[in-house]
């Protein structure tokens, strides 16, 4: 069981995400999910105490929910960097043995987010580095297209998906 006092979120609070997640248990709630993942990861970068202990509950809900399953996925590609918590997250070894499980599965389905899932994936694997490069390749080619059609004069032109 988790002592919810000694698990603060990204705004120092103890007692709010434990009640987000009883919410988000009981019902697919959008607002609930957005402000969970806000106090759960900061800037999707930082993780807290509050992340770690939310994960085996996100674990549970991640076969029916795609916002739990996101939600893991980017608390575990945060997990590299400090924090602090490598106790928590050691405890949740069995939970994300079986959260790669999952997302392997969600991959063989050929989802619509298969990048993001894939990314999720190598985190659980603890290949963070490669989590985490993977991740910059999306933004880095749309930038390129972006450059390529302003240097073109093509997003003036409408050619080519500029």
């Amino acid at each position: 069981m988790v002592n919810w006092t000694q698990m603060h979120d990204c705004y120092g609070d103890v007692d709010r995400v434990s009640a987000l997640l009883e919410q988000v248990e009981l019902e697919d709630d959008a607002e609930a999910w957005k402000e969970l993942g806000y106090r759960l990861v900061l800037e999707y970068d930082l993780v807290f105490p509050a992340s770690f202990a939310a994960l085996p509950r996100l674990m549970c809900l991640a076969s029916r929910s795609a916002q739990a399953r996101g939600l893991v996925g980017t608390i575990l590609r945060c997990s590299a960097g400090h924090h602090g918590c490598d106790d928590l997250l050691a405890n949740c070894a069995d939970e994300i043995s079986g959260f790669r499980e999952l997302l392997d599965r969600h991959l063989q389905s050929r989802p619509v987010d298969y990048l993001p899932t894939f990314l999720d994936s190598l985190a659980a694997m603890e290949e963070y580095q490669w989590s985490a490069a993977l991740g910059l390749v999306r933004p880095i080619m749309a930038l390129k297209q972006q450059m390529l059609c302003i240097r073109g004069g093509l997003a003036r032109s409408g050619q080519d998906g500029c």
